[in-house]
C-alpha cells in the first residue's frame, strides 16, 4: 500500500516541477550527485585495486625471502610457508570480494 501512495506522491511532484518550471535546478541536483557518486565509486575502486596489488607484492616478496633464505640456510625451519599462505589465504578473499562490486 505504501509503494502505491509513494508512486502517487512523486506523480504529485513531478506535475509540480513541470508547472513551477523548476527542471533545470533539479537536473543540475541531480548531475552534481551523479558525479559525487561516479567519483567516489572510481575512489572506491582504485583503493580496491591498490589494495589487491599490494597484497600481492607483499606475499611475492615474502615468499621469495623465505625460498633464498631456504637455499641459503638449509636447516631453517620451512613453517614460514604455512604463515605465508595463511596470510595469503586471508588477504586474498577480501581483495577478490571487493572487486565484484
Amino acid at each position: 500500500m505504501e509503494t502505491t501512495t509513494d508512486i502517487w506522491v512523486n506523480l504529485q511532484g513531478l506535475t509540480t516541477i513541470r508547472s513551477s518550471g523548476a527542471q533545470g535546478i533539479l537536473v543540475q541536483q541531480f548531475d552534481g550527485l551523479q558525479d559525487i557518486h561516479s567519483s567516489s565509486y572510481f575512489v572506491f575502486i582504485s583503493v580496491a585495486r591498490g589494495f589487491q596489488v599490494w597484497t600481492e607484492m607483499v606475499s611475492i616478496t615474502f615468499q621469495a625471502i623465505v625460498t633464498f633464505g631456504l637455499l641459503l640456510f638449509p636447516g631453517c625451519n620451512t613453517n614460514y610457508f604455512l604463515l605465508n599462505s595463511l596470510y595469503y589465504f586471508f588477504t586474498k578473499p577480501n581483495a577478490i570480494i571487493i572487486n565484484i562490486y
